[in-house]
């Protein structure tokens, strides 16, 4: 373990004009081969095992860029929703470590996650498009609408005596059942 800089133990220019991160107290470089990972060794003696970057060879944390440097614990949280997240789209598709995806789950996983994405691009882009004419932008209301509330039809088959002599053939509770088939669907 040393102080300086992750090239094998040899300052450089680039450490000599500061270009490489400070590190935390207690913390030193790792002296190894380099195996792609970030090269600081924390303070309790275990190596960050976090992907480096090619500038400093340490992560983006230990390198002070992007906001998990800024933050780390609003990162964090951040993080974890995005675990939950997709955790969740998962449960919801019956995807589970015993059950695979097939193509058609990944895309509906896919899906799912961006299904913000897919409500703007369905409800807010048309209504909000300067370029389409009120017609259009009725137009494409009435077709969100349809895609979001498809319309159902029901089909229903009754059996109807053809003439009369097939309606006094009928008993009293058929009759009924008759007439409560028809009833039923007119409404």
């Amino acid at each position: 373990m040393s102080q300086d800089p992750p090239n094998g133990g040899a300052p450089t220019e680039a450490s000599q004009s500061s270009a490489l991160p400070a590190l935390p107290p207690g913390a030193s470089w790792y002296d190894g081969a380099d195996d792609g990972r970030c090269r600081v060794i924390k303070a309790d003696g275990t190596r960050c095992r976090a992907t480096r970057t090619l500038r400093t060879g340490a992560c983006p944390g230990h390198s002070g860029i992007g906001g998990v440097a800024a933050n780390p614990a609003a990162s964090s949280q951040l993080g974890h929703a995005e675990k939950r997240r997709r955790s969740l789209a998962r449960a919801q598709l019956g995807i589970t470590a015993r059950r695979a995806a097939t193509p058609l789950q990944a895309a509906r996983l896919a899906a799912q996650l961006r299904a913000d994405d897919y409500a703007r691009a369905l409800v807010d882009a048309p209504l909000d498009d300067p370029d389409l004419s009120t017609l259009q932008r009725q137009r494409a209301a009435i077709d969100a609408v349809n895609v979001l509330f498809p319309p159902s039809t029901v089909q229903l088959q009754v059996e109807v005596p053809e003439d009369a002599a097939g309606v006094e053939g009928l008993s009293w509770a058929e009759m009924q059942s008759l007439a409560a088939q028809l009833l039923g669907s007119q409404e």
